[in-house]
């Protein structure tokens, strides 16, 4: 339901707008409308809608019925296909189930397939004896192969690869690689010089970038770095894993091969990056 608010106070000043305003035929007097303070309590008023109105009765909805059971019996009635029901040909009458045998038990019947039915008899399968044992003595008959053989130019008939009985022995005998093979001397290594340890004292010298540097605002001034000596002290209370504890015996450990050294010998020769270095 609208609201009709109180009109707001005329606009009594001068403007050319106002001075120049001719009002157009039908058109009303602008009202402006000023939001109710009280707009959040509720309507009581008398309209026409609030007198005429009759108020309703909630009428009770009736519960659904529920759907009939479904019919779990077998049909035992009449019907039109039945009597038009015309079986094909090489079909079975139908049986009822009471005298279908059980699924469990064996077929005892007799069926038109077993009547019929005309066993074939088994052709006798002979198994071969057992194969002739490898004989170790060479072949000395005559066979076909062997007489329609051919042999080719430059094969022999008793040709064959002899392998050396002595294959693991060292080769004794002369080749060019061997002729013209020159031993190398090697040459002695000298001595390499280690660089001397990292020094692990503090810088206490003498900087200019200690003597220009000037803390910026806020930050906190520079302090020197104390190891707390608490620190190193081992723990001497009792706990349940020092009393359950068993030492196990340390077993020695094959240290590993080092690799071989470096090629550190300084670089005599001569280079034109050396002539041409300014």
């Amino acid at each position: 339901m609208k609201v009709a608010s109180a009109p707001r106070l005329p606009f009594e000043g001068e403007s050319s707008y106002h001075a120049d305003y001719t009002a157009k035929k039908g058109e009303c007097a602008e009202m402006s409308y000023a939001p109710v303070p009280c707009v959040k309590l509720p309507f009581q008023g008398d309209t026409e809608y609030g007198r005429s109105f009759s108020p309703k009765r909630a009428e009770p909805m009736a519960q659904a019925a529920a759907p009939p059971p479904k019919q779990t019996l077998p049909f035992e009635g009449h019907t039109s296909y039945q009597d038009d029901f015309v079986p094909k040909k090489g079909e079975a009458a139908d049986i009822p189930v009471a005298a279908m045998p059980r699924a469990h038990i064996p077929f005892d019947g007799s069926t038109q397939y077993s009547t019929d039915y005309t066993a074939k008899q088994g052709e006798r399968y002979e198994y071969p004896g057992q194969p002739p044992a490898m004989a170790k003595l060479p072949f000395e008959g005559q066979t076909s192969y062997q007489s329609d053989y051919i042999p080719k130019e430059a094969s022999g008939p008793d040709m064959k690869v002899v392998i050396p009985a002595k294959a693991h022995l060292p080769f004794e005998g002369q080749s060019a690689y061997a002729s013209d093979y020159v031993p190398k001397k090697a040459e002695p290594m000298d001595s390499v010089d280690l660089p001397p340890p990292a020094h692990p004292l503090p810088f206490e010298g003498h900087s200019t970038y200690k003597d220009e540097f000037g803390p910026k605002k806020g930050e906190c001034a520079e302090v020197p770095y104390v190891a707390n000596p608490a620190v190193k002290l081992p723990f001497e209370g009792d706990t349940e894993y020092g009393r359950s504890f068993s030492p196990k015996r340390a077993e020695p450990m094959v240290p590993a091969a080092s690799p071989p050294p470096k090629q550190t010998l300084p670089f005599k020769g001569h280079t034109s990056y050396q002539d041409d270095f300014v």
